[in-house]
């Protein structure tokens, strides 16, 4: 019996010793765990150094850290080296978003977008403080003032951008209605919201072009798809309109906006041309009636120019059309013009003197010697009204001259409807026939004053 007690009891006793060996080599290693994880808090100080951050309650964490271990307060030493990382998470945190909060309020200010629901004042000095809060380490309170920053930023942003929902939406209408790709329109909706809501200003400013360009494209291609129309319906051909009408659409689907709006707007410009074309034609060919019928003359040269240019017009050749009815309407002006020569130099008709003396000799006869009676009688009366006659007739004929001018002045400068040869050599002949006019007019005056001044005149 006593072989079996000593038997247990040193079976005991092993299992005692086995056990107290396990728990002292298990604590050993969790010690060196425990300290090898505090020395390696030390690369987490470092990293939060490098990137600008106060490392003062860090040191402070470590340090408890190591007094936990020493102590052999295995829980609380845990529970520090988890509060640095835990506060490593909370500073890196605090600086992005405390950068994120600046560079927003910065682009606000950029861009001119009013503040929601607090003041310019108020948002700098927020900011301003979680500066100083994250400079004295105390993060938390600097995420706290930020969070509220930040939320008053995102809603200003939104409601300067948030109509940019409804163009999209007008946008995606119109592109169905047109038959147009509505690929792009989706994907810039899908990008809006996640834009709108990350307040990224640069991109919504990025967004807001493009869809302005994309409107822009839109609408010239809905008023051409008009002009088209309008053309066809005055029997012009529009084909050329059409074709780089549908090479534009191919540019809109693509999104390649610039090279589409650059299409569309010549595009916009030969449409307006034909459109001004036709209606010049129309009107020039009622003038060339009227002239026709104003000068009883034969504008054969003019009429053949407006045929062409009527031709080219039809053919949809309006830059051609254009030349040929620019050409017809210098013809027109200055066969006008030459005409306005003739009637200057023109000198009203009179028969052959000879003819006229021998026809009329006898009636001639008498009635000199009946004038020369008068003339004795009242010949200071009649030669003075005769002067004022003839000076009042060579007034008024250089008053219809110096108008003519003026019409041949408006016909080469204002209307540039005649050459400049043309428009040369009648000024020429109008200034002549102005100076000779005015020298007469001028001799008559002193005669007459001359007259007057005579005692008894």
């Amino acid at each position: 019996m006593k072989k079996i007690f000593l038997t247990r009891t040193a079976a005991v006793l092993t299992w005692l010793l086995v056990m107290i060996s396990i728990s002292y080599f298990a604590s050993a290693a969790e010690v060196q765990e425990l300290k090898s994880e505090l020395l390696q808090l030390n690369a987490v100080k470092e990293e939060m150094q490098a990137a600008g951050i106060g490392v003062a309650r860090v040191s402070d964490l470590i340090t408890e850290g190591f007094y936990y271990l020493n102590n052999q307060d295995y829980n609380k030493t845990n529970e520090t080296i988890n509060q640095v990382y835990e506060l490593k998470r909370i500073a890196f945190n605090a600086q992005s978003e405390l950068a994120f909060v600046n560079a927003l309020y910065l682009g606000i200010s950029q861009y001119n977008i009013s503040l929601s629901g607090a003041s310019g004042k108020n948002v700098e000095w927020d900011i301003n403080y979680s500066q100083r809060e994250f400079e004295k380490e105390n993060y938390e309170e600097a995420l706290k003032t930020l969070d509220n920053t930040k939320r008053i930023l995102i809603n200003s942003v939104n409601a300067k951008y948030n109509y940019l929902n409804d163009s999209l939406s007008i946008l995606e209408e119109k592109t169905g209605t047109l038959q147009l790709s509505q690929y792009r329109v989706r994907t810039l909706q899908g990008l809006l919201a996640e834009t709108l809501a990350a307040a990224r200003i640069d991109e919504l400013e990025m967004i807001r072009a493009e869809i302005e360009e994309l409107n822009k494209s839109i609408g010239y291609y809905e008023e051409l798809k008009t002009s088209i129309q309008l053309i066809e319906s005055k029997g012009l051909s529009a084909q050329v309109i059409k074709d780089g009408l549908a090479e534009s659409e191919s540019y809109i689907n693509l999104a390649d906006y610039k090279t589409a709006i650059s299409k569309l707007e010549s595009l916009k410009k030969l449409a307006e041309q034909a459109i001004s074309l036709e209606k010049e034609a129309a009107e020039f060919e009622t003038s060339l009636s009227d002239g026709k019928a104003e000068y009883s003359n034969d504008f054969s040269e003019a009429e053949a120019l407006l045929e062409k240019a009527k031709y080219e017009l039809k053919a949809g050749n309006y830059a051609e059309a254009g030349r040929k009815l620019s050409q017809a309407q210098q013809s027109f002006e200055s066969a006008k013009a030459k005409l306005l020569v003739e009637g200057a130099s023109r000198k009203a008709p009179f028969f052959s003197l000879k003819e006229f003396l021998a026809k009329n000799w006898l009636y001639l006869t008498a009635g000199l010697i009946i004038l020369l009676i008068i003339i004795s009688l009242t010949h200071k009366v009649v030669s003075q009204g005769i002067r004022k006659k003839r000076l009042a007739s060579l007034e008024k004929e250089l008053r219809v001259n110096e108008k003519m001018v003026q019409e041949l002045q408006r016909s080469y400068f204002v209307r540039h409807k005649m050459s400049r040869e043309n428009y040369d050599q009648a000024y020429d002949s109008l200034q002549e026939k102005i100076i000779r006019l005015k020298e007469r007019t001028s001799l008559l005056n002193k005669k007459i004053k001359k007259q007057e001044n005579k005692p008894g005149g």
